[in-house]
């Protein structure tokens, strides 16, 4: 299993990571959003997955044991993409941003 790997010489621990997306996703249930949290190893490429929707918003997170992000918002109303972001490589130290970035698009 992967624990951590190189994302441009930066480091990047899936482990840790993943539980913190876990966390992060009991947190936003708590709000009130609906939820789910899984994780998979789909063609030997370890990923987490968070699905969040509200009544507004509906978007998901995804992470692989690279390092690769993507993340997507969406306002349920209108249809219209909030935020969009794919292909990013995130090191530990700008995880936490890049799920900001995600997380700010979220209402209820």
């Amino acid at each position: 299993m992967f624990t951590a790997v190189n994302v441009n010489g930066l480091p990047f621990d899936f482990q840790r990571w993943r539980s913190w997306l876990n966390q992060k996703s009991q947190d936003l249930s708590s709000e009130g959003y609906k939820t789910r949290f899984g994780i998979s190893d789909e063609f030997n490429k370890p990923k987490t997955h968070l699905a969040v929707v509200s009544a507004s918003t509906g978007g998901y997170f995804t992470n692989w044991a690279s390092g690769e992000t993507d993340f997507e918002v969406l306002d349920l109303k209108s249809g219209e993409r909030l935020i969009e972001r794919m292909g990013l490589i995130v090191a530990d130290a700008a995880f936490e941003n890049v799920f900001q970035g995600f997380r700010k698009h979220l209402r209820l």
